[in-house]
């Protein structure tokens, strides 16, 4: 009964595709019915064209590119149907019925994983073609992968799209996949700036069927992934944090550098530099522990105020001193004189000499005045 039910939704899953491979009903409900197992045996009316076609294609590629191994070269990795809303990666041929039972039971685990997560790229189907095991995946309406935008990403856009890679492969992690091969072909967004993520559990399937296979390598593989050693959740923290350098620089970042990225961009606050040294560390175990712990620290940095530029001061009293010194009304004198104010603060006359000047100028001597101590004004004010 439940086969019976599994296919009847999968049947009229497809019914609600069209021959192009666009969804005529509504998203949620097209995952919904997607989690049941896909892979069922289809006729040619529920069949599309367009995607069988796509699947030749993956297949005769993969067998070109295997069949001439470059060791500089590594062998094709997801296709995109042209409408650009499915995905189709190809996996080297299993040999003998284990590897096939274990191929299937892992891919279906896949299927479940990817299609509870909305940042993660839905896989609808796992069959073979022509011997070759092969994964299909759906992806949203007009989204575009990181390689092929050519534009300058804001570093408030480029935050966004960084935490959304790390929460999507965080769910992953927690349920006992990870990606390990992460490649800027593999991150995709749309125009509203939501993020699917291919490729989560194929690194595990390729390592099934290949023993000791290695990695492809790609600007964020981490060191040791690419010396060989077998990829982990610290190399997915790696990699999300070789991709936010990336879309911040547009560069690759060169492990054991120092990171001053802060420097040559003005919104991005120091605290973010810190998260990222961490982050590419050349040592796993000297990277976060895990993605939610990066998100987290990231999420505070992001936050982080920005040091004000410093200033030149001087002592308080020293500058209202002054400040009264430039105020000080014009006293009437010979030019270039000092004013009669400024003259009595810097020397005190004596009685005889006030009245020597006073004679001197026709004006009475002044009475005799106490000594002011301004030390209470600069309080005050």
């Amino acid at each position: 009964m439940p086969g019976t039910v599994s296919r009847l939704l999968s049947s009229f899953l497809y019914s609600i595709t069209d021959e192009e491979g666009n969804l005529l009903g509504p998203t949620w409900l097209a995952r919904l019915l997607a989690v049941l197992p896909a892979s069922a045996p289809q006729s040619e009316s529920q069949g599309s064209a367009t995607r069988k076609a796509l699947v030749q294609a993956a297949v005769s590629l993969y067998q070109t590119a295997s069949a001439r191994p470059d060791p500089k070269r590594a062998l094709p990795g997801w296709q995109l149907s042209a409408d650009g809303t499915e995905a189709i990666q190809v996996l080297p041929p299993a040999e003998g019925e284990g590897q096939r039972q274990v191929l299937k039971q892992l891919g279906n685990y896949v299927q479940r994983i990817t299609m509870n997560h909305p940042g993660l790229a839905p896989v609808l189907e796992t069959a073979y073609q022509e011997g070759y095991p092969y994964m299909l995946a759906r992806l949203s309406q007009g989204v575009n992968n990181l390689a092929q935008q050519k534009l300058s990403i804001s570093p408030e856009r480029a935050m966004r799209i960084a935490v959304q890679v790390g929460e999507a492969l965080d769910y992953a992690h927690h349920r006992g996949l990870i990606h390990g091969a992460l490649d800027p072909r593999d991150v995709f967004v749309d125009e509203h700036g939501s993020v699917s993520v291919l490729g989560v559990g194929v690194d595990a399937l390729r390592r099934k069927l290949i023993p000791g296979g290695s990695t492809a390598v790609s600007a964020l593989t981490p060191p040791e992934v690419a010396r060989g050693a077998t990829p982990d959740k610290r190399s997915d923290v790696y990699a999300v944090g070789a991709l936010l350098y990336l879309l911040l620089l547009s560069k690759p970042p060169v492990p054991g550098r120092p990171i001053h990225i802060s420097r040559d961009i003005d919104k991005v606050p120091p605290a973010v530099d810190e998260v990222l040294a961490k982050a590419l560390a050349e040592k796993p175990e000297e990277r976060y522990a895990d993605l939610a712990e990066m998100m987290w620290a990231l999420r505070l940095a992001v936050r982080a105020p920005r040091p004000a530029p410093a200033k030149k001061t001087s002592s308080p009293a020293a500058g209202r001193t002054a400040d009264r010194a430039d105020t000080t009304p014009a006293q009437p004198g010979k030019p270039g004189e000092p004013s009669l104010r400024t003259r009595a603060r810097s020397k005190r006359e004596t009685p005889a000499q006030a009245e020597t000047t006073a004679a001197a100028s026709g004006f009475p001597a002044p009475l005799p005045m106490p000594e002011i101590d301004v030390t209470v004004f600069d309080k005050l004010l």
